[in-house]
């Protein structure tokens, strides 16, 4: 999970960096709360490790449902 905003550097940024380097192939999903239009966000999504850009106040089973579906993992059933 890769918020933009961050405090002292933006996180597209961060997102550049991370494409630089080893952590080239782990996806990620950007979040923010920020007002950014809908090709702004199309762009997001192109970048080449980005699996998904959520806008806040995410929606707990949406987010839970898309990290598992990248993980290849199943929710633990409720003790």
């Amino acid at each position: 999970l890769l918020d933009l905003m961050l405090p002292g550097k933006s996180g597209v940024e961060m997102l550049r960096e991370l494409q630089s380097s080893e952590a080239a192939k782990v996806p990620i999903v950007l979040v923010t709360a920020r007002a950014i239009d809908g090709a702004m966000a199309e762009e997001l999504r192109a970048e080449p490790n980005v699996a998904e850009f959520l806008r806040k106040p995410v929606e707990r089973q949406r987010l839970v449902g898309l990290l598992h579906g990248l993980l290849g993992t199943t929710a633990r059933a409720k003790r």
